[in-house]
């Protein structure tokens, strides 16, 4: 009967035992799976809050890239405007356009002839032209005159670029033997300005030969008086015939002017151009 007691304990014993252990392997297995669980949860979050972030990152971006977008558009609408307006303009004042009087001498009918030359491809408009004349004199062998035989103010009107008419013709056939040559004085008025071209013709062992030059001048809109400044005045056009004589018109006999660069030359060059 004891050992039969004992038997009943050792079994009740080994069964609490057993059922001790089960519990603290369910405990631990329990504790695994939320460390486990909580891992993951954190693993969720951290990437749902980087995803987040990146959705915020990109969307900023996105906001970025669409305002760049949206100045640039902006920008080439206001380019576009500009454009607009200064072609307006161009249309309305006549741009950077100009016209000149070219000459050109007829030997055997001794005339020299000027004609209407037209340079870009707006239209000018409200033209006028204002000439002078000259015969030229050497009184002495130290200085030249000029005695004006011919001042006429015309109105144009307005100017394309198809126009080539004949504006003037003058009779170069000296027969005052003091009379040495002609000087030619064109001051012409614009819509978009000024423009003023000398022409000279001298008589070479009885062959006329010239030489010319043109230069315009653009108003200075910003001042209140409407001058015209230096930095908008542009030599356009000179032209020396190669039997000029060019001592006469270079910075040692006075004029300065028909020195410098030109947008065209042609014909000869002064002394300190060589």
């Amino acid at each position: 009967m004891y050992r039969s007691q004992v038997i009943s304990t050792l079994r009740t014993t080994e069964k609490q035992t057993t059922r001790k252990q089960a519990r603290a392997f369910r405990s631990e297995k329990s504790y695994n799976l939320m460390k486990k669980k909580i891992f993951m949860e954190w693993i969720v979050i951290g990437g749902l809050a980087a995803c987040s972030v990146g959705v915020v990152v990109f969307s900023v971006i996105q906001q970025v890239h669409q305002k760049n977008e949206n100045i640039a558009a902006k920008e080439a609408q206001l380019k576009e405007k500009d454009e607009l307006i200064n072609e307006l303009k161009n249309l309305i004042t006549g741009g950077d356009s100009f016209f000149y009087i070219r000459p050109s001498i007829a030997h055997q009918q001794n005339k020299i002839f000027f004609s209407f030359a037209f340079q870009g491809k707006y239209p000018l408009y409200d033209a006028t032209v204002h000439y002078r004349e000259y015969d030229i004199i050497y009184p002495t062998n130290i200085a030249e005159r000029y005695l004006v035989i011919t001042e006429r103010t015309a109105p144009v009107g307005t100017l394309h670029p198809l126009m080539h008419d004949t504006f003037y013709i003058s009779d170069i056939n000296p027969t005052d033997p003091t009379i040495r040559g002609k000087r030619y004085f064109f001051r012409i008025t614009t819509r978009n300005g000024l423009l003023t071209q000398e022409v000279l013709v001298r008589y070479m062992a009885g062959n006329p030969s010239l030489a010319y030059s043109v230069v315009t001048m653009t108003p200075n809109y910003e001042d209140s008086t409407f001058g015209f400044s230096r930095d908008k005045t542009k030599k356009r056009i000179r032209h020396i015939d190669e039997n000029f004589p060019i001592d006469e018109i270079t910075h040692v006999h006075g004029d300065t002017g028909w020195s410098g660069k030109y947008e065209q030359m042609t014909g000869k060059l002064l002394v300190d151009e060589k």
